[in-house]
C-alpha cells in the first residue's frame, strides 16, 4: 500500500512547525482565500487525534450544511486525511470515531446548545467571523 504524501505550501508549512515545536495552547491561523488554512488545521486536528488516545475535539461552522459541503468535502479530497485505517464516521457524519478512542464532532454553531456536554480538548471554528458572538 502506498503511502499518501500530502503537499504543503510555505505558510502550511510554518503553521504545522509552530505547532509541533511549540505546543501552542491556542493558535490563530490566518491567511487569504484558498491559502490552505483549513486543509492545514484538519491536518493538525487529525494528527493530535491520531497520536493521543481519548481526545475529544469540536469542529464547528455556522451550519450544519457548510460542514457537509466544505468541511466534509476539504477531508475526501485531501488523502491522509481522516484515514479510514485509523477510525471511521458515525451519527451520519456529525463525528468522527477513531480506534484510539479519539472523536471529532462536527457541529454547526446556531444556537449550540446541542454542542454543550463533552469535555472538549480542543475546538475549530472554520469561518469563525461568521459566527455570532451570542453563540460562541
Amino acid at each position: 500500500m502506498a503511502k499518501t504524501v500530502l503537499r504543503w505550501n510555505a505558510k502550511q508549512k510554518q503553521i504545522i512547525s509552530a505547532v509541533m515545536k511549540e505546543r501552542a495552547n491556542r493558535l490563530f491561523i490566518h491567511g487569504g482565500v484558498g491559502s490552505g488554512k483549513s486543509v492545514c488545521t484538519l491536518f493538525l486536528i487529525d494528527f493530535i487525534c491520531k497520536y493521543t488516545p481519548g481526545i475529544v475535539w469540536l469542529i464547528g461552522r455556522r451550519t450544519y450544511e457548510s460542514i457537509i459541503l466544505d468541511t466534509h468535502e476539504i477531508l475526501k479530497h485531501n488523502p491522509g486525511l481522516l484515514d479510514m485505517n485509523t477510525g471511521s464516521f458515525a451519527d451520519g457524519g456529525r463525528e468522527f470515531r477513531y480506534t484510539n478512542g479519539s472523536k471529532i464532532y462536527f457541529r454547526h454553531l446556531e444556537n449550540a446548545d446541542h454542542a454543550l456536554g463533552p469535555t472538549y480538548g480542543g475546538i475549530y471554528i472554520e469561518q469563525a467571523e461568521l459566527i455570532k458572538e451570542e453563540d460562541y
